[in-house]
């Protein structure tokens, strides 16, 4: 048996798009057409891949859909690498980089790489893109970047991770004041964030109740709330470093250091250009 590529694409654009009209207008053709292409896919895989019984409006897949969905999303999500690779020149006296970066990557420790690369390729353009990590990771599963890092270890097992460095972290607390696990209002990322997953897990390591919290959207804002005394965080140590300086926060220094991976990710089976291959070359040296 083999896969019809044309009804997956078909199939896949209906589950992007959470819509057989939608699917329809984006490939324009008519919305009868779709649904009887999906309909010709289950009859050729021997399965059924949407579940017509849900009257919710959206699509609902079977367990076989969601697996064929994942499948078709790594097909097509190298096919558009293999197309922009094509575009670009074969020498790196032009093209493109395209990068995505969690928040604390991009702020803290990518800029030396990025000034580095275009120091040694100054025609190739930079393009990146920052968001918190499952976002990068949901992007980086479409086949929008060429790498990304994060520093949240993924989700998927669908994607290549290689450990790039080491980042130190810490628990603080606005200066000249105590410390106290059961009446501490916690100052937390927005799911999605590596930093709220190894936060919460630092918390479950030390055994102690939430009590309070307070929910904030980057790095930068949670240590300035910490210096006003709004609650505790337990961030990267060099987001606090300026404010650490000025005497507005402190480390509890009765806890043992600790540190969080930081990680590199690409799309298996996806060939890197010219581009990304001197750029990773830069991030190893």
């Amino acid at each position: 048996m083999q896969l019809n590529l044309h009804l997956l694409r078909l199939y896949f654009e209906v589950v992007q798009n959470n819509s057989f009209t939608k699917a329809a207008t984006l490939l324009c053709i008519s919305q009868p057409a779709v649904s009887k292409a999906v309909k010709e896919l289950e009859h050729l895989l021997g399965t059924t891949l949407i579940d017509r019984t849900n009257r919710s409006g959206t699509i609902v897949l079977t367990e076989s859909g969601e697996l064929l969905y994942q499948h078709a999303r790594g097909i097509f999500a190298i096919e558009k690498s293999a197309l922009k690779d094509m575009d670009a020149l074969k020498q790196l006296g032009k093209g493109t980089l395209t990068l995505g970066a969690s928040t604390t990557v991009a702020g803290y420790w990518l800029i030396p790489y990025l000034a580095k690369f275009k120091q040694q390729y100054p025609n190739i353009h930079i393009n990146m893109v920052v968001h918190n990590t499952h976002d990068i990771e949901e992007a980086m599963l479409d086949g929008q970047f060429d790498l990304a890092l994060v520093e949240g270890k993924p989700e998927r097992d669908t994607l290549t991770v290689t450990t790039w460095q080491e980042e130190s972290m810490g628990l603080w607390i606005k200066s000249n004041t105590t410390f106290s696990p059961t009446q501490c209002t916690w100052l937390l990322r927005e799911q999605g964030s590596g930093t709220r997953d190894v936060t919460e897990q630092f918390i479950q390591s030390q055994q102690w109740q939430i009590q309070s919290t307070i929910e904030l959207g980057s790095n930068e804002a949670i240590a300035q709330a910490v210096s006003f005394g709004l609650g505790a965080a337990y961030l990267p140590n060099v987001v606090c470093k300026e404010l650490s300086e000025l005497g507005r926060i402190q480390p509890v220094t009765t806890l043992n250091a600790s540190t969080r991976s930081l990680y590199l990710l690409e799309l298996p089976l996806r060939p890197l250009s010219a581009a990304a291959t001197a750029f990773k070359m830069i991030l190893f040296s």
